[in-house]
């Protein structure tokens, strides 16, 4: 008779630590997943930033294990550690060289959030060109510059003809 209330004894601790330990857990919430860094002129704007908040709304520590971008051109820091109802940054840089049109990269997040164990996170922008052209138009974009930019426009045809 012993035994049986001592196993059923040991029975309810069990349950009762189990039931404790899913409580406390971490749950990790961003507040987007997409970030667009707005618009940017070619060869002007080195780097488009993106910083996405999270949040911590669970009862242990949130442990951010990695932020594994999609490519070479973005680097990512991070808060590695998040305590119960704090929060802290996730931030990421793409390197805009040799982009223009519209630009999307992304990272994907590991941690130990019962909710979103792994994530991935977007940054946006857009590249405008510096010189546009169509068959009518060609623009230039000097919005920065103090001195208007200069344009040589050439033919083909030899100096003696029109």
């Amino acid at each position: 008779m012993k035994t049986i209330n001592y196993s059923a004894s040991i029975s309810g601790m069990l349950i009762v630590l189990c039931v404790f330990s899913l409580k406390a857990a971490p749950v990790m919430n961003v507040d987007n997943l997409t970030f667009n860094c707005g618009l940017f002129t070619e060869g002007k704007s080195e780097i488009a930033t993106a910083v996405f908040k999270v949040r911590n709304s669970g009862d242990s520590l949130l442990k951010i294990s990695g932020v594994r971008p999609g490519c070479g051109c973005v680097v990512a820091a991070y808060d590695t550690f998040i305590a119960p109802g704090k929060s802290g940054t996730i931030r990421l840089e793409a390197k805009l060289h040799g982009y223009s049109g519209e630009l999307r990269k992304a990272a994907t997040v590991t941690s130990n959030a019962l909710n979103q164990p792994s994530l991935r996170l977007t940054l946006t922008a857009t590249i405008q060109p510096v010189i546009t052209v169509s068959k009518q138009y060609i623009t230039l974009d000097t919005s920065n510059n103090r001195k208007p930019d200069s344009l040589h426009l050439s033919s083909l045809k030899s100096s003696g003809s029109f």
